[in-house]
């Protein structure tokens, strides 16, 4: 549901607009449907796999003096969208403005004399690349000999993650230009780029997996110690590094994110206290106040200028030399109990290339918190697309997922859909005339496996 509440008056008078490749555009009528799709019986409530929102589109750019139809084959005869164009559906009830489909044009048609039309679908079809994956355990065994557990964590929702980045959707930042080190964070530490080699709680002791907390994009986490290899190496001091994070309005704890070049240690740590700031081996060299909102945050470390920017607007710089000779050794993040942190990434980016993950790109939303806890293993799959992987979770676990109207990827567990309040009541005194209903032992699964 979007935010906002209609204008009240006697007489209420919507309008819609519609842009094409950001240019808007006259239209005559336009529709659109959507649904969810699901394999259970008909008595059961719940949604599998996902179905795309389709519509069509009747223009009227065409000039009213004139003969011509437009058509693909004569620019000169009136404008037709290209497939794949960026479209945009607003209505206003001439206060508030709101999207009501977000997708592209699929096909072009029309008749000599008349107006063109186009049908137009959402992001569907880009959930069809292919996407692979080790298999990724729950606990790990130690990479030294009698070291701890290392417990990074896993659920359905870790799977649905790395998928949905695979298509080019984010609930945190797509791994930067020059990453050597990413963690979307979403239910489990384990890195899309990097190699773990050591994870426990934040207080040293072992830990199957971090704390799991809600959060404005999806998940967050807290309480953990992790440590990563880089993928490939640099140096500080001829080199730039950047460390990214991404903290929830209700961050109110210790994180840390540190860089080893051998003995010097490059941090972005943010504390509870809405501050993010810039160290190296201990000294601050910039500090920025970010206050409680939900944020991504850079820090850029680049021939001695410090610099923190963060997607919610305030930015801080400073300057400390690095000191020269060492290469990129290790990686260590840290977060205590009461930290909400995900989306942690360290690069080298290249020149003009900085601060990527500050710009907002297609995003996704999850919300379950089925299997956290009880998903020992993620089976390894090669070149499997990626919507065939979304739907088996779907069915497994009872879950739905759809493109809402902003053009937003929405997963969502049984678990959240039974909590929410109803949006109406129906009655057959006040809304309904005719119904046919059954009832039988089939109507309810009896496992799922």
């Amino acid at each position: 549901m979007q935010g906002g509440t209609l204008a009240t008056s006697d007489v209420q008078f919507f309008t819609s607009r519609i842009t094409v490749a950001g240019v808007e555009r006259k239209h005559k009528s336009w529709e659109t449907s959507r649904d969810l799709v699901g394999d259970l019986p008909d008595q059961v409530v719940a949604g599998a796999g996902i179905a795309p929102a389709t519509g069509t589109i009747v223009w009227a750019e065409r000039d009213v003096v004139t003969t011509r139809s437009a058509n693909p084959w004569n620019a000169s005869a009136g404008w037709i969208p290209q497939q794949g164009d960026r479209v945009v559906i607003y209505v206003s009830d001439g206060v508030t403005e709101w999207p009501q489909f977000v997708g592209v044009i699929d096909e072009n048609s029309g008749t000599v004399g008349d107006l063109p039309s186009s049908t137009i679908v959402d992001y569907t079809d880009y959930l069809n690349r292919s996407v692979s994956h080790e298999t990724v355990f729950w606990l790990h065994p130690p990479k030294t000999e009698g070291g701890a557990m290392m417990g990074v964590g896993l659920s359905a929702g870790y799977a649905v993650d790395r998928a949905c980045r695979a298509c080019g959707f984010y609930a945190t930042p797509a791994a930067e230009p020059g990453c050597v080190m990413s963690v979307p964070g979403q239910q489990s530490l384990w890195p899309e780029v990097g190699t773990v080699t050591a994870s426990v709680a934040y207080t040293g002791l072992p830990k199957l997996g971090p704390s799991n907390w809600d959060a404005s994009w999806g998940k967050c986490q807290s309480d953990f110690d992790t440590t990563y290899s880089p993928y490939y190496t640099f140096q500080s001091n001829t080199s730039p590094v950047q460390l990214t994070a991404k903290v929830d309005s209700a961050h109110a704890g210790s994180f840390t994110l540190n860089a080893f070049f051998g003995a010097t240690k490059v941090q972005l740590s943010i504390p509870g206290n809405g501050t993010a700031i810039g160290r190296l081996n201990g000294v601050d060299a910039v500090s920025v106040s970010i206050g409680a909102v939900s944020t991504v945050v850079t820090l850029l470390v680049k021939g001695g200028v410090w610099t923190i920017k963060t997607s919610a607007g305030p930015t801080a710089s400073g300057t400390l030399a690095v000191p020269s000779g060492n290469n990129l050794s290790s990686i260590q993040a840290t977060a205590d109990a009461n930290a909400r942190v995900a989306g942690m990434q360290v690069s080298s980016p290249p020149a003009g290339q900085e601060f990527d993950a500050l710009i907002p790109r297609a995003s996704y939303f999850q919300n379950t918190g089925l299997f956290v806890g009880v998903m020992d293993a993620l089976p390894a799959y090669v070149n499997k697309p990626a919507i065939d992987v979304l739907t088996e979770i779907s069915k497994a676990s009872l879950s739905a997922m759809w493109f809402n109207e902003a053009g937003q990827l929405r997963f969502i567990g049984s678990d959240v859909l039974r909590g929410q309040a109803p949006v109406q009541t129906v009655t057959t005194l006040d809304d309904i005339y005719a119904l046919s209903w059954k009832d039988n032992r089939l109507g309810v699964r009896s496992k799922v496996r």
